[in-house]
């Protein structure tokens, strides 16, 4: 690439050799031999020329990637136009009339979101500290149990702390849950509500027969005091 010669000045050493260094006007030097009775006005300058060819390859480099983008959305353009024209196209197949979803009365459908199951039973996973609670009241007498003999039965079923929450964390948390729920009631709030109260089962059965026999028995026991007729005074006449 030429450039304009600015100056031209001979360095040290430079003048046995015959060399002069030129001064080119874009900043960048060369190195030319000197010729008797010729004046350098324009020089090559190779700096210049490797940073053009950088500056084009690099262009051409962002033109290719360019291209390649535009290609790129074309083809999701395209795309994005056949899947739109494939909805609105309307099918061919021909449904029966009965088979045609009606449309319902008061409008759109609501929707109904997620569903949720009510079991008959508290289900509880495996191994989890709600069916660990569960089994304990289970087995405790009256299905009562205090809060920290629940706490060292967790202990003992192997429940762990789980970061910086306790067993008993833990454990007082599941209650307040199963309480909110209505699966578990304070025992001092039985009282509150007569129908927690009742005896349930096996036991309860028992309990009534046996008061229901001790009450005949008592019943029998007076009616046979009362038909026993009242005895006799004996007289006994005495001796004149």
């Amino acid at each position: 690439m030429l450039k304009a010669v600015v100056r031209e000045h001979i360095e040290m050493g430079d003048r046995a050799r015959g060399r002069r260094t030129l001064m080119l006007k874009c900043g960048h030097p060369t190195r030319r031999n000197h010729i008797p009775g010729h004046q350098w006005v324009m020089a090559h300058c190779a700096m210049c020329t490797f940073l053009s060819k950088e500056r084009e390859d690099k262009s051409d480099r962002r033109a290719r990637k360019n291209m390649r983008r535009e290609e790129r959305k074309r083809k999701q353009q395209l795309k994005v136009e056949r899947q739109m024209a494939k909805k609105a196209k309307a099918s061919t197949r021909v449904v029966k009339k009965s088979k045609l979803a009606k449309k319902p009365k008061g409008g759109q459908k609501m929707k109904v979101g997620r569903k949720w199951f009510k079991p008959s039973f508290v289900f509880a996973e495996k191994d989890s500290l709600l069916q660990k609670m569960l089994e304990a009241f289970a087995e405790a007498e009256g299905q009562t149990l205090g809060e920290n003999e629940l706490i060292a039965l967790m202990e003992k079923a192997g429940v762990k702390a789980i970061g910086t929450k306790t067993v008993k964390k833990l454990v007082k948390a599941m209650l307040r849950n199963m309480s909110r729920a209505g699966v578990i009631v304070k025992d001092r709030d039985r009282k509150n509500h007569p129908e927690l109260s009742k005896k349930k089962g096996k036991d309860a059965d028992e309990d009534e027969e046996e008061t229901e026999d001790a009450e005949e028995t008592t019943d029998d026991a007076a009616e046979d005091e009362e038909e026993k007729p009242k005895a006799k005074k004996k007289v006994i006449k005495k001796k004149r």
